[in-house]
């Protein structure tokens, strides 16, 4: 995932203001096009997600 904020700021600023082309902006940060539309898509890197919930019982005691 990528999740630098300040480049993902960059990119999108870049790539919405038409600078480099999508296929220049993929080859410069080494990103797969699907990253750079969910790029384009969202404002920021989406959270951590928990994708499982923890057994907090063990460390309760």
């Amino acid at each position: 995932m990528f999740t630098n904020v300040d480049q993902w700021i960059e990119i999108r600023r870049r790539v919405l203001n038409g600078e480099p082309g999508k296929r220049a902006v993929c080859v410069e940060y080494d990103i797969h096009w699907d990253t750079l539309t969910k790029i384009l898509t969202h404002s920021a890197p989406p959270d951590y997600r928990l994708t499982k919930l923890r057994n907090w019982s063990c460390f309760c005691r």
